[in-house]
């Protein structure tokens, strides 16, 4: 099949190239419905100048991003709730495994229309059990990193859940500054987003599962019985 190969553009690099790999092969190491949302490492590579480099499985998909420009004014909040649930899904899986993505935004999430799957991908600024490791964010996004990342302050799974809420705003349409949605969206579904992106951490969910659960059912309380709708791109 296709593959896809990601080399460091600098040896200097090879710690984050080497943590993404560390971390697909711990989050693998447990066979589950999980995978199917992963990346999946096929070998790891040294170039001859000793940059690092993984061999994965091509992904086919779209990210968010490319949603977006196709849909600037945000797509139905139908579409959002299983891409949102899918996500929450893999999120809770690795926090239960003791990692903190560290960089959740919308170049990261891959969505295949076609079976409404989605993909988590890039994990190379992963934390694992930072209470354990000491160890730190590595990267900051200015429209979708919790304030915590800015402060500098302890990697939280509430930091995670913080960067997909202002992910499903930035699909919905709705405004990243202000986290106001569209009037179109169902206002259950606004609200319940918007508690995704309180300042605080303590003020937000701390359990992706928990949340992947009241979104369930959350959805048919707004939609009724599950039904596949195409998602066209």
């Amino acid at each position: 099949g296709k593959i896809v190969v990601k080399v460091a553009e600098d040896p200097a690099d090879n710690d984050l190239m080497m943590n993404e790999l560390k971390t697909l092969r711990y989050l693998a190491t447990e066979p589950g419905p999980y995978g199917k949302h992963l990346p999946q490492v096929i070998e790891d590579i040294r170039t001859q100048d000793q940059r690092a480099g993984i061999i994965m499985r091509f992904i086919e998909g779209v990210d968010l991003n490319q949603i977006h420009e196709k849909y600037p004014k945000g797509i139905s909040d139908r579409h959002i709730v299983w891409i949102f649930r899918r996500t929450l899904s893999v999120l809770g899986y690795a926090h239960s495994k003791g990692v903190v993505h560290g960089n959740v935004e919308p170049s990261h999430i891959l969505v295949s229309p076609s079976d409404h799957n989605i993909f988590l991908i890039d994990w190379a600024y992963s934390v694992y059990k930072p209470a354990a490791t000491g160890q730190g964010f590595r990267a900051v996004n200015e429209k979708f990193s919790a304030p915590e990342v800015r402060e500098k302050k302890p990697p939280l799974p509430q930091s995670d859940l913080y960067s997909v809420g202002k992910c499903m705003i930035y699909l919905l349409g709705g405004s990243l500054e202000t986290n106001q949605m569209p009037a179109e969206v169902d206002e259950r579904i606004s609200r319940f987003i918007q508690f995704f992106v309180r300042e605080s951490p303590q003020q937000r969910p701390s359990d992706a599962w928990a949340m992947y659960h009241e979104l369930d059912d959350l959805r048919e309380k707004v939609f009724g019985p599950h039904q596949f709708i195409e998602f066209q791109m």
